[in-house]
């Protein structure tokens, strides 16, 4: 399940829906101030490595667009036999909520993984195991920004775990390499706009510099 920016101020009853199965859909969208290209985009590089969905993208980053946050509910009253909710990546501690001013930064949860036995769930076969993934943003996985950083493996990994197929849970996966993309932050597009800008400039003109007074002696 995937839930984006544009369904905050309109409620799609998904949200109801997943809080029966113990997770909490967040009524906003976040904002990473340290990990971000544009202001509007989230670069998620803190992941829960204990799960397969995102265990295999290990030094790697995801690109979301104005993501929910979305983590399990926190109820000490839970029955024994009650789903297990695994959050699966995190914001920064640089975050905010995008449309509450004055929140105090902190880190978000923006997708989780859900486990569990589906009796008295409503589901057609009780006793079956079930599993969810949620996740607070469903544009990251269009054709403009499937292509983003790891995006695309973890596609391929939360439907192989889905299906419950380990096998193709292990490693990055081959494919060709058609362009490459960097993802970069503001502050380091700032930091090489100044190196191509100025830094490599000044040293091509220092050393022309010497060359023209050593030739000079």
């Amino acid at each position: 399940m995937m839930l984006d920016y544009y369904s905050v101020g309109e409620p799609t009853g998904l949200e109801d829906v997943l809080a029966h199965w113990g997770v909490n859909v967040g009524g906003d969208s976040v904002q990473d101030r340290s990990y971000t290209t544009s202001g509007n985009d989230a670069l998620v590089m803190n992941f829960t490595l204990s799960h397969p969905v995102v265990g295999p993208l290990r030094n790697s980053e995801l690109q979301l667009i104005l993501p929910r946050p979305v983590g399990p509910i926190n109820d000490p009253n839970a029955s024994p036999d009650a789903p297990t909710v695994t959050p699966l990546a995190f914001t920064s501690d640089n975050t905010v909520l995008l449309g509450i001013r004055g929140t105090v930064p902190h880190s978000f949860p923006l997708m989780v993984a859900v486990e569990g036995n589906s009796e008295n769930k409503g589901v057609p076969d009780p006793g079956a195991n079930m599993r969810m993934v949620v996740i607070g943003d469903s544009m990251f996985l269009n054709n403009k920004y499937i292509e983003a950083g790891a995006n695309r493996d973890f596609a391929g990994y939360a439907v192989n775990w889905l299906l419950d197929r380990p096998t193709l849970l292990e490693g990055i996966g081959p494919r060709p390499v058609v362009e490459y993309r960097l993802l970069m932050t503001k502050a380091q597009l700032r930091n090489v706009r100044w190196l191509m800008l100025g830094a490599l400039p000044c040293t091509a003109l220092a050393l022309g510099g010497l060359v023209w007074l050593r030739r000079r002696r």
